[in-house]
């Protein structure tokens, strides 16, 4: 018979040998914390689905790198252009783009050259837009930030008195609001809803 069966029987099979010496440190692995996700979506299509998913304890910049460049490649072979890649602003994510190289003071690198391409294409770097609405959020409603802009507070008050003004706006048009898709919700933030990322659409 075969010796190895591929990795999966591998796993199992040093599962098997630690259950039966007793040694279940050696037989539980850590759980997964985590799931990196590596999705493939079409601009101008339809076409959706995750290209490839690993479960992982902790995840840094270093593991996400070649994972990331083997995703690009398999890709490029199948005949589809990459030419954009979004993220949100974890640590890792972050680590990521400066293993690409350095960069000017104060300035953000959100482009890199695509290596599997013959037409010296570039690939670009997004933040994740929901994310980045949930960090704004979340900055304003705190109330250890002060935010300002030109010399003048803004302040989650501000949106807080839209809202309670704005509700009953039209005394003749009893119902009717400014602000019609801002809730109560949004203004009240628990510490849950501080780490979603929906908002008034």
């Amino acid at each position: 018979g075969f010796a190895n069966l591929g990795d999966i029987s591998g796993h199992l099979e040093q599962f098997e040998h630690a259950l039966a010496k007793d040694d279940v440190k050696q037989a539980c692995q850590p759980l997964a914390k985590s799931m990196f996700v590596i999705m493939v979506r079409g601009l101008l299509t339809k076409l959706r689905f995750p290209y490839a998913q690993f479960t992982c304890v902790n995840l840094t910049g270093e593991q996400i790198h070649p994972l990331f460049w083997e995703a690009v490649y398999r890709v490029e072979r199948c005949e589809l252009k990459v030419i954009g890649a979004t993220f949100d602003g974890a640590t890792p994510n972050r680590r990521f783009l400066k293993l690409h190289g350095p960069v000017r003071k104060g300035s953000i690198l959100h482009k890199v050259k695509n290596p599997y391409t013959k037409e010296k294409r570039e690939i670009f770097f997004f933040s994740d837009p929901p994310h980045l609405m949930k960090t704004v959020r979340n900055c304003w409603s705190s109330e250890a930030r002060k935010l300002w802009n030109n010399g003048k507070p803004i302040s989650w008050k501000h949106l807080q008195d839209l809202y309670a003004g704005g509700s009953g706006a039209f005394k003749e048009a009893p119902g009717l609001s400014v602000v019609p898709k801002l809730r109560y919700e949004h203004i009240s933030l628990t510490s849950l809803q501080r780490f979603s990322c929906t908002g008034p659409e």
